[in-house]
């Protein structure tokens, strides 16, 4: 019965660690095209300690915003963009950053049309100010 028990109980953490392994905050394959296009500018050089702390995959995805006062959204298929926000180390400051990856239709392509990336746009970057440790 003991037996029984613990393999039971193995059985369901193992499960547990599957869907959690599943569920992990992965970039899918536009992202990652923007992340390693990102790093092939110019302005990049240098760059070390790069993080991808939030990506939105808009080709793909439906997101919205705006509040009340605003509102838009972005449906499927609409927008061939992908927008990163990063952290990076360069000329050792660190730094945070708005990343906007575009890319463009390819015309008759089918429906929905495949896209080709086009170019990296800065949004903004931003020197982290250092901690003051107290």
């Amino acid at each position: 019965m003991r037996k029984r028990i613990l393999i039971a109980g193995g059985a369901t953490l193992a499960i547990a660690v599957a869907l959690w392994i599943a569920s992990l905050d992965r970039l899918d394959q536009l992202e990652r095209t923007c992340r390693d296009e990102l790093l092939k500018t110019a302005r990049m050089q240098g760059t070390t300690d790069l993080r991808i702390e939030k990506h939105y995959d808009f080709w793909t995805k439906t997101i919205s915003g705006g509040g009340f006062f605003m509102p838009w959204i972005s449906r499927p298929y609409e927008t061939p963009k992908v927008s990163l926000i990063v952290q990076f180390t360069r000329e050792q400051r660190p730094r945070s950053a708005w990343i906007d990856c575009v890319f463009s239709k390819i015309p008759n392509s089918g429906e929905p049309p495949q896209i080709a990336f086009q170019e990296v746009k800065f949004s903004w970057e931003n020197v982290v100010p250092a901690r003051k440790d107290h």
